[in-house]
């Protein structure tokens, strides 16, 4: 016995100090005396596992839980290698017998939580998170795991304050941004919160690493050819891609040469197509913030592009380091909140000129600045609009659920209790089937039948799911983040859009599409405006079936299908802030 424990103790040890073939030998010692012993099968399989063996480690740890079935870490560790193999269901069901075990196991409920992330049960891991925050207050990533979830589920303001729970207990720089994710979507904040934030984020993250002084030897020539950096983690199949793709292929290469600097988990056709075109390519991953920076200082690059700081991979603080003598935002959702970060770039009606929003940048105005990617050859043909033949008027948002918070549904009931009989499809990859009992309580609670809710929860391959506009009169757009990509979608299939229209950037994307197709009627400046607009359209059948047939022509004869013009609008604004800064007192 003595021996026994010793061999463990050892081992364990090695195991702790990296000198894992030691480790496992002394395991295995101890197994060759008792091949049933469950110390020794766990602490191998645990070993196994951060060997990334992960066969071998599920099947060592269920061989220790035949002899201990009641151990409450021996399932938690399985359900560790589970997931590490991505067999998170099976993962998710080692935890919660963990949990069954010993309730207040706040490893386990944390790792549960991790685990229906995956699984896209976001209101069952929001409740496994919190049950986690509340065992173990200062484990910040639970706090995070609680505010992405969160975020998922329509509840941005309840992800704020886990966000800044798991800052104040560990700040880092990604909880940093995932506040300003969620900011944008909360209806809930102002415009002086929304500045406040981003102006917080700078003092925390960014001032610490603005250089007092950059000298740039960049010739100062306003007609030379331009060097144009684009910084993104979004060069692959992406709506940033699919907006950036019609200047990226039409600006002149004889005026702007143009390097990538990509960040890119998942490269695919697209960012192949994006490599294709470029003439500099740099893969950073991997890189720090300081390190990009230094790389497109070395690189001489004239403006920097950033593409939607605050979403996905991306790296706003590279801007902090001041890469370039020209830093421009594009395609966020508000301002960077960094005084190094010179221009945002948008339209008058995302920011017009007397707009109460707060920027740090100098906003530049494109005369629209919405422009996608061309629409698919194979886009499914118009059909009447649905209600023709049902008799019942079907509304429909295939936006994010991230969107689709209790404020907006609520305003979509009201939508629905003015237009009788109506119904509301809601569609979005597979993350709503989770959330129906959500979405029908604030039904509920407006006296609307569940039947009235439809909710898609199939995921369909890209472009395939504008065959579901056919089952659409007319969309309802979320708030106060409104649609992008969403929004165009559905004027393509010839479905009207009605917009409720914000006091920031982020909730006058659609608006800033409507203006530029001279479709004004369709934005409500209040939410009594929003139910009328869309009780009017339901209501006047052969003014919806006129509009089905003519939007797509609309939407393709104008600036927003017309890659080309939008490319030399592009290219003028780029050369007018390269001018300004020709001219400008060197800095």
């Amino acid at each position: 016995m003595a021996d026994r424990r010793l061999l463990l103790e050892r081992g364990l040890a090695h195991q702790l100090a990296g000198r894992l073939a030691a480790a496992e030998a002394d395991y295995r010692a101890v197994l060759r005396d008792d091949p049933r012993d469950a110390d020794a099968l766990h602490l191998l399989g645990v070993l196994a596992a951060a060997q990334a063996d992960f066969p071998a480690a599920i099947d060592l740890l269920r061989q220790a839980l035949a002899v201990r079935p009641d151990m409450p870490m021996l399932h938690n560790n399985l359900g560790n290698a589970l997931a590490k193999a991505k067999q998170f269901e099976a993962a998710a069901a080692s935890y919660r017998r963990a949990i069954e075990l010993a309730p207040d196991y706040a490893e386990a409920h944390f790792n549960l939580a991790t685990a229906l992330s995956e699984l896209k049960d976001h209101l069952s891991a929001t409740i496994a998170a919190r049950r986690a925050v509340e065992l173990a207050p200062r484990n910040a990533k639970a706090a995070v795991i609680l505010g992405l979830n969160l975020m998922e589920i329509g509840r941005s303001g309840e992800a704020i304050a886990a966000f800044r729970h798991a800052q104040g207990v560990r700040p880092d720089i990604e909880t940093g941004r995932f506040i300003l994710q969620a900011i944008v979507y909360d209806p809930a904040q102002t415009n002086a919160s929304r500045f406040a934030a981003h102006r917080q984020f700078e003092a925390d993250y960014a001032r610490a690493v603005y250089p007092p002084r950059r000298e740039f030897t960049n010739v100062r020539d306003p007609d030379r050819p331009l060097r144009i950096g684009w910084l993104s983690s979004d060069l692959r199949e992406h709506s940033i891609a699919r907006n950036l793709w019609p200047i990226f292929e039409r600006l002149d290469r004889q005026r702007f040469d143009m390097t990538c600097y990509a960040d890119v988990a998942r490269p695919d056709h697209v960012t192949a197509a994006f490599r294709d075109l470029s003439q500099g390519w740099r893969d950073i991953r991997g890189r720090s913030d300081g390190e990009v920076a230094d790389l497109i200082r070395g690189d001489r690059i004239d403006i920097l592009m950033l593409l939607a700081g605050r979403f996905d991979r991306n790296r706003p603080l590279v801007a902090a380091h001041r890469a370039a003598p020209v830093q421009v935002s594009l395609y966020d959702a508000a301002t960077s909140g960094l005084e190094t970060m010179d221009y945002l770039i948008a339209d008058s009606a995302l920011v017009p000129r007397r707009s109460t929003e707060g920027f740090v940048e100098r906003v530049v105005r494109l005369p629209s600045f919405y422009t996608p990617h061309a629409p698919p050859d194979n886009s499914p043909a118009i059909t009447a609009p649905p209600c023709e033949d049902s008799g019942t008027v079907t509304f429909g948002c295939f936006s994010s659920p991230v969107k689709i918070s209790d404020e907006v549904m609520g305003l979509w009931a009201a939508v629905l209790q003015r237009v009788p009989n109506s119904r509301l499809f809601l569609k979005y990859a597979d993350k709503l089937g989770p959330q129906r009992e959500r979405l029908q309580a604030v039904f509920a609670r407006r006296a609307i039948a569940a039947g009235r809710l439809v909710i898609g929860s199939q995921w369909d391959p890209p472009g395939q799911h504008l065959q579901l506009y056919r089952d659409v009169d007319v969309a309802l757009d979320p708030f106060p983040f409104t649609g992008s990509t969403s929004t165009f979608e559905a004027l393509w299939m010839g479905v009207p859009v009605v917009t409720l229209l914000g006091d920031a950037m982020a909730g006058r994307w659609s608006a800033s599409m409507l203006h530029t197709l001279a479709l004004g009627e369709w934005i409500a400046r209040t939410p009594d405006d929003y139910v009328e607009i869309a009780a009017r359209l339901a209501e006047d059948r052969p003014r919806l079936a006129a509009w089905r047939a003519q939007l797509r022509d609309r939407v393709a004869r104008s600036p927003l299908c017309n890659g080309a013009l939008h490319a030399r609008r592009f290219g003028r604004l780029v050369r007018a802030l390269w001018r300004r800064w020709c001219f400008a007192p060197s800095r």
